[in-house]
């Protein structure tokens, strides 16, 4: 049987205010090597927690064969184990049995949870730090929570909302608790009809001319309105004559304005 396995034991903190805490080194020794030696799960010789031990086993140093035998004998009077005589030694049953984790590491769950929630952040730095912010986060909110928050920042820089050079870095977010955050729907912009050219200036020439004609008995009304047009129509093209619109519009108020019968 291997006796050095590789992988982790659980020690219970309790063991500080423990009666074996009081007993020499060497039992503390022997109780230690005994947790670590102990199959970790069942085998065609040993249960989980056994182990097969002489009476003088050479992997303790510095322990002598009576001072083993005295902290077995106290391990089994303080039910912390159970022996049974067999050949050439005896079998050990540890009865206080803590998880015990074996060669091959089980994969951490949050571990590889965070790289695929971290694989998604528009800026790839402080890692570290982004997976101990994160496994704290993940104490107070579901890992659909964290993800969905992650999604509506993408979202809210997609639409413009946060600019590229704004966003900020994963474990600032989560410290932060800005998985909670929301953001403005995206403003939809209202479409610009496209107009033939000549129906636009036609609207405008009536529009103005009207609007003149109205005023024509009022001089700073008419100075007001032709300064407007000359401003709302400066981007229209000039006449074949070289004129502007609201040159146009001037020419026909005055024409009305002779011809016309009030």
């Amino acid at each position: 049987m291997r006796t050095s396995p590789s992988g982790w034991v659980a020690i219970d903190r309790n063991v500080l205010e423990s009666p074996i805490w009081e007993k020499p080194a060497a039992w503390i020794k022997v109780w230690l090597w005994l947790k670590c030696t102990a199959a970790w799960r069942d085998t065609e010789t040993y249960k989980a927690g056994q182990l097969h031990s002489t009476y003088n086993p050479t992997q303790l140093p510095g322990v002598s064969p009576k001072e083993y035998r005295r902290a077995i004998a106290w391990l089994e009077d303080s039910s912390l184990i159970k022996t049974q005589r067999e050949r050439y030694g005896f079998l050990i049953t540890i009865l206080d049995t803590k998880p015990t984790q074996d060669d091959e590491q089980k994969p951490d769950s949050v571990d590889a949870e965070f790289k695929a929630w971290f694989a998604l952040w528009p800026v790839q730095r402080h890692q570290l730090e982004a997976n101990r912010s994160y496994r704290s986060a993940r104490a107070q909110a579901s890992a659909s929570d964290l993800q969905a928050g992650r999604d509506k920042l993408i979202e809210a820089i997609r639409f413009g909302h946060i600019a590229t050079n704004r966003v900020p870095y994963a474990h600032r977010w989560l410290n932060a608790k800005r998985w909670t955050d929301s953001y403005s729907a995206p403003k939809v912009q209202p479409k610009t009809p496209n107009l033939d050219p000549r129906q636009l200036r036609e609207t405008h020439f009536k529009h103005w001319s009207d609007k003149l004609y109205e005023s024509r008995q009022n001089t700073a009304a008419c100075e007001s309105i032709i300064a407007a047009c000359r401003k709302a129509t400066a981007n229209f093209p000039l006449t074949n004559d070289g004129e502007t619109l609201t040159d146009e519009v001037i020419s026909l108020v005055n024409y009305w304005k002779e011809h016309r019968k009030e």
